[in-house]
């Protein structure tokens, strides 16, 4: 729509650069999506173009967007894990999908400490990552609450892999799990590595009633809320779930894995 603006006003690259002030590389960069614009160029696009009127919609789309994206730089220490707490607490029904790790809302202290320190290996250091730690945990507490209902999914694959080459941290995590089991509040299920996926989804999601979904990339958190977008995630979740396994056979295959593991 930006582009569209600027030749609409019968300006070049270089006409509109030189009016607000910029490099021309500024607003191809723009133009060809390598780079988002900020509000304040916005403003100073529109003033341009004479196109104040089209700024209103401009500047709702970029909100929508920083709504959707948040990015993963410097967000795995304390700030992170206080937002999700907030977040979780407002939850009445979560259903979580995670083919690689142990979600947090399941995880020791241990598992916790090596998956923080990962996340700040690929990003940014933890301010203070026994103050993230424990308020990782401190979230588990929603576990205790009635009225909200818990449904997870792991992966075979996920609990064989998941531990960074320390066999100790997975089996108390394992053992951590099969306890949960025991637990008629928290639904828990177990995709085996023989399970044949209808859906084709290699990353997780945390779906929030029918209000949202949460899913994480390598770089970013993103916030889908579309009723379309929700909808498919709901099937998606509930193929996986008819792949699963529950219970006594859940169990077993846990024992097998904490077996291997030791």
């Amino acid at each position: 729509m930006l582009r569209k603006l600027r030749r609409g006003a019968g300006l070049s690259t270089r006409d509109l650069a030189q009016a607000c002030s910029w490099m021309t590389s500024k607003v191809t960069t723009i133009e060809n999506g390598r780079q988002d614009p900020t509000h304040y160029d916005i403003t100073a696009w529109t003033r341009a173009t004479s196109s104040t009127h089209a700024a209103p919609q401009l500047h709702d789309q970029l909100l929508l967007i920083e709504a959707l994206f948040r990015d993963w730089r410097g967000q795995a220490g304390t700030a992170t894990q206080r937002r999700w707490l907030e977040l979780e607490a407002t939850a009445r029904q979560l259903r979580v999908f995670e083919p690689h790790f142990v979600p947090g809302l399941l995880q020791t202290a241990a598992y916790a400490r090596l998956r923080l320190l990962a996340h700040a290996r690929v990003h940014h250091p933890i301010d203070n990552v026994d103050d993230a730690v424990a308020l990782r945990l401190r979230r588990q507490v929603i576990l205790q609450r009635a009225e909200v209902e818990f449904h997870f999914l792991l992966t075979e694959f996920g609990l064989r892999s998941g531990a960074y080459g320390d066999p100790r941290v997975m089996a108390e995590q394992i053992e951590k799990i099969s306890a949960q089991l025991g637990d008629n509040r928290v639904r828990v299920g177990v995709l085996p590595l023989t399970a044949e996926w209808d859906a084709n989804v290699d990353h997780g999601f945390w779906m929030f009633e029918r209000s949202h979904v949460l899913v994480e990339t390598v770089t970013a958190e993103l916030r889908l809320n579309r009723p379309e977008e929700i909808d498919t995630y709901w099937r998606v979740f509930h193929l996986l779930e008819s792949k699963a396994i529950y219970g006594d056979d859940a169990r077993t295959l846990l024992r097998n894995v904490l077996n291997w593991h030791r």
